[in-house]
């Protein structure tokens, strides 16, 4: 949220932010990956997992990236819906690369978290907007 509104005080929230959302979307997103690695009938063990974890900290990566210096200079509210439906959107096909290549063995390739993106960025605008509405009535 401070990032939303320019001024000096960015010197001090920019890094913070990147850190907090690289850390809290990465745990949370490595937590889904073995969820699904167990779900899936497998045994986890993080080291088997090093393919997936490499494209899971390479997405999540790119995500804060793009949603920190692209997106999240929008004003207040755009900001803070569209860095929370990028945030969904990554996730959300991070998800689906991983179930697909534990369940399928199917590589995934850029051109599928492209179009993977783009589907599930719409659905994450509306829930982030329900999200943001339903806290702007609340207070």
């Amino acid at each position: 949220m401070p990032n939303t509104v320019p001024g000096p005080h960015q010197l001090v929230s920019i890094p913070f932010e990147g850190i907090s959302d690289c850390i809290i979307l990465s745990l949370n997103e490595m937590k889904m990956l073995f969820e699904i690695v167990g779900l899936s009938g497998y045994t986890v063990v993080p080291y088997r997992q090093l393919p997936e974890i490499g494209v899971l900290m390479g997405m999540a990566l790119l995500a804060q990236s793009t949603a920190t210096s692209i997106i999240g200079k929008l004003p207040t509210r755009a900001g803070m819906v569209a860095k929370g439906a990028l945030a969904y959107a990554f996730t959300y096909s991070i998800g689906e690369a991983i179930f697909a290549y534990v369940s399928y063995q199917q590589r995934v390739n850029g051109c599928f978290f492209r179009d993977s993106i783009r589907e599930h960025y719409e659905e994450g605008v509306k829930i982030v907007n329900n999200i943001v509405n339903h806290k702007s009535e609340t207070f």
